[in-house]
């Protein structure tokens, strides 16, 4: 954009100037720009208007600002996304959660490898229904009845201790989203009074 003048950029950008400081000047702001005036090596300007314009406008420089990014795919988008929420996420509720599913797969596997010898989806059904409901054994043979009383133990203080943490996990995330939303800092304000065209207008005079 060296060399060329202020009016041209606005009027091919379709961007409002709202601050100019020459390099050997002293700057402008809003109405007190002069568009007549070109752009030299060392200038500063502000604009503003539609994200779309503004990128255009900044992606027509000599190095673009996003040149060393690495742009990824979705798969690893969301593989980032995943990895920073599973890091915001308490030590508790994750601890809870594995040892829960490693006790699912445990049992899973002792009805489809133990003396019941039954698939995987009756394996699987069999094991949530005596944590969680507390059904009739799979099979009536002693290892059986001896696997099912620990699991029922176990199921029920597992799940009650994971229903107490993520439950509290939550309502913490909650009252702590809604309070840092509410919440109002105590210095920085900014008021920007007149910002329409009439305000413009009220200004020269």
């Amino acid at each position: 954009m060296r060399g060329r003048s202020l009016k041209e950029i606005v009027e091919r950008s379709h961007v409002f100037l709202v601050v100019h400081t020459p390099v050997d000047g002293v700057e402008r702001f809003l109405t007190e720009v002069d568009l007549r005036a070109r752009l030299q090596a060392g200038d500063h300007i502000g604009i503003c208007g539609d994200p779309a314009d503004v990128g255009a406008l900044l992606s027509r420089g000599e190095e673009r600002a996003d040149a060393n990014l690495r742009w990824a795919g979705w798969l690893r988008r969301t593989g980032r996304t995943l990895r920073r929420t599973l890091g915001e996420i308490d030590l508790s509720v994750k601890v809870t959660t594995l040892t829960l599913l490693v006790v699912i797969l445990a049992s899973t596997l002792f009805f489809v490898l133990g003396p019941s010898n039954t698939g995987v989806e009756d394996a699987l059904y069999h094991t949530v229904s005596v944590m969680a409901t507390a059904a009739k054994m799979p099979s009536d043979s002693a290892p059986v009845k001896v696997f099912v009383s620990l699991l029922r133990l176990l199921g029920a203080a597992l799940i009650a201790a994971f229903t107490a943490i993520l439950t509290n996990y939550l309502v913490r995330a909650s009252l702590g989203g809604a309070l840092e939303v509410r919440r109002i800092p105590d210095g920085g304000h900014v008021i920007v009074c007149g910002w329409a065209p009439s305000g413009t207008a009220s200004s020269r005079s």
